[in-house]
Order: structure tokens, then C-alpha cells, then sequence
């Protein structure tokens, strides 16, 4: 009982310093000083709220959660915006 609630302060530590990181990418994104720093800070806050969603799932253990990324790659791969790497498509 004691391991998980010691997982469980890490990972509310864990999502106390991503909401400061995604705070910091919104500024980011509006005082940017270019539109690529804009492009990067939008792009990277998308990446915050699936690792953020990621630690939700171990913190809640719902499996569900984890599915929900996958799903979003397979919407996009049935729209023909499969994402395309240097090797060519993931799909």
C-alpha cells in the first residue's frame, strides 16, 4: 500500500510540472517572437496533453486511457493524414 501511494505523489509531481510546461509553451505560443516558435510551442503543448493523459492512465488505472492517442493516429490515417516520415508511412 505504501509503494502505490508513493506512485501516486510522483505522479501528481509529475502533472504539477507538465501544467507548468504547458503554461510556458502557451506564452510561448503567444508572444512568439516567429510563427515557427508559435508552430512549435502549439505542437509541443499537443505532446504535453498526451503525456499528461498517459499519467492520468497509470494514476487511475483505467486502460482506456492509453487507447485514445492510437484512436486519434487511426482517424488520421483513415483521412489520408498518415503521418510520413523520412522511411516513408507508419501505416
Amino acid at each position: 500500500m505504501e509503494l502505490i501511494q508513493q506512485y501516486s505523489t510522483i505522479f501528481h509531481i509529475i502533472l504539477v510540472i507538465l501544467a507548468v510546461l504547458t503554461i510556458c509553451c502557451l506564452i510561448r505560443a503567444v508572444k512568439g517572437p516567429s510563427i515557427a516558435d508559435r508552430l512549435v510551442a502549439v505542437n509541443m503543448m499537443g505532446t504535453i496533453v498526451m503525456s499528461v493523459i498517459a499519467v492520468l492512465a497509470l494514476l487511475t488505472d483505467e486502460d482506456y486511457l492509453v487507447d485514445l492517442p492510437d484512436l486519434c493516429d487511426e482517424q488520421l490515417s483513415r483521412r489520408g493524414g498518415a503521418h510520413k516520415g523520412i522511411y516513408g508511412s507508419i501505416y
